[in-house]
């Protein structure tokens, strides 16, 4: 699109345009106008960095969508040390996931400082809809929801 500047981002050297780690972006201070992080938290190890980084690269008026795969329930995440792969797929749902986020995700995105504003478009579906994309309906009996979160900064 004319006047977007827009650049790929991946912690794994080749895979996109820059080389970048969630914890410590190599951006300058607000200069980001929008943040697309798609399944990349439940990787981070430490959250709290990751939401402090995201809060300082994104320009005052800028916006982060953040989307996790998510479970009902509380966010499980690693306790009393890091797990061995097996058991972070026996918990987590894939080996590398260090977290799977529950229904307190906007809560802590919120403790982080972000305004949140939750839109889950598949909730606007016809159930015709949901079939032909292939979405679970909210009520289903999987345990896992994936939705998409819209984070919007503070005011600094």
């Amino acid at each position: 699109m004319p006047g977007v500047d827009y650049q790929s981002g991946d912690l794994a050297p080749g895979a996109a345009d820059r080389v970048l780690d969630l914890r410590s972006l190599d951006l300058p201070d607000a200069s980001v106008t929008l943040l697309l992080c798609v399944h990349v938290l439940e990787h981070v190890d430490d959250e709290a960095r990751a939401f402090a980084e995201i809060r300082r690269v994104l320009e005052p008026d800028g916006r982060a969508i953040l989307q996790v795969p998510r479970r009902r329930g509380p966010t499980l995440e690693e306790e009393g040390g890091p797990l061995g792969p097996a058991e972070r797929l026996a918990r987590f749902g894939q080996e590398d996931h260090v977290r799977v986020y529950g229904d307190d995700y906007a809560d802590r995105l919120a403790r982080a400082g972000f305004s949140v504003r939750v839109d889950v478009f598949r909730d606007e579906l016809s159930p015709e809809e949901h079939r032909r994309f292939g979405l679970l309906h909210p009520d289903a009996a999987d345990p896992h929801d994936d939705r998409l979160w819209e984070v919007v900064t503070v005011a600094p």
